[in-house]
């Protein structure tokens, strides 16, 4: 095991105390906990892999009916508070509330800047439409959505927008939570469907179907560059834009797990 491995090892030891497996898979180790149904996968960022290897991974445990959290080791380091959060999530370690018990209320782009850049581990992109959950005042949830956008289907013109983000605040689960505010949206904003993405090192996606979204497509692994000496991640064509002034060749090439494509379709098509 590398020194990241050992970290994940030892963290999540701390936090369940129950059955751990430890399984290899050809230069990568896998903790299995079977009472959860949940694998955790340690990527350090210099055991590279192929580009399919992950999203083939997750395959081979989804299969088992076991969801598989890679963990990188570069978030680990920029963002490990988040990491943390994520997994004591997972494991049940978080305070629960109830949405019903919460106020949704529009927030402005500081508001949802700081609360995403500090939740989510994408942090938070431009976006159009941005709500907030409150409960005691504090915010709780946030999710952020795009712009509209009209494209035609069988012959008819859509509106369509997109979840872009949804977080809980560390420590915090709030049941609920993204309905509540994708209903709002919805309500307030009249979209013919709503396209969001599950991020496949995280999500099996069941929380999008249980609110209705439709699975549309699993998408191919993502490229990233990472900078081994500040663990900094960028978008290949975002790099590759200041070539003149990064040095892209010092990068570490790396690939995701790729995304699941959902579409919750809210308008009714004659055919």
């Amino acid at each position: 095991m590398s020194d990241f491995e050992i970290k994940i090892r030892e963290f999540i030891t701390s936090v369940y105390g129950g059955n751990i497996n430890i399984e290899n898979h050809s230069k990568f180790t896998v903790l299995m906990l079977p009472d959860k149904k949940v694998a955790f996968h340690a990527v350090p960022v210099h055991n590279v892999a192929d580009k399919n290897c992950f999203a083939l991974l997750s395959d081979v445990y989804q299969k088992q009916g076991i969801r598989l959290i890679h963990l990188w080791e570069d978030y680990w380091v920029r963002k490990q508070s988040i990491v943390e959060s994520r997994v004591k999530a997972i494991l049940g370690n978080f305070v629960r509330l109830h949405a019903r018990k919460t106020v949704v209320e529009r927030i402005n782009t500081p508001a949802i800047n700081s609360f995403l850049n500090k939740n989510h581990l994408l942090g938070s992109p431009a976006c159009k439409y941005k709500y907030g959950l409150f409960y005691n005042n504090q915010l709780v949830a946030a999710a952020s959505f795009s712009a509209m956008r009209s494209y035609w289907r069988n012959g008819e013109v859509f509106k369509s927008a997109e979840m872009v983000r949804f977080a809980n605040l560390n420590g915090y689960l709030v049941a609920g939570g993204m309905g509540k505010l994708l209903a709002c949206f919805i309500h307030k904003h009249r979209p013919d469907d709503v396209m969001s993405y599950a991020d496949r090192e995280w999500s099996s996606g069941d929380s999008y179907e249980k609110l209705g979204f439709r699975k549309i497509e699993t998408t191919p692994p993502q490229q990233f560059l990472i900078n081994p000496d500040t663990m900094e991640r960028h978008y290949t064509h975002r790099l590759q834009c200041h070539s003149n002034s990064l040095p892209a060749n010092n990068y570490l090439s790396v690939y995701n797990a790729g995304n699941i494509k959902y579409l919750m379709y809210l308008k009714e098509v004659e055919h």
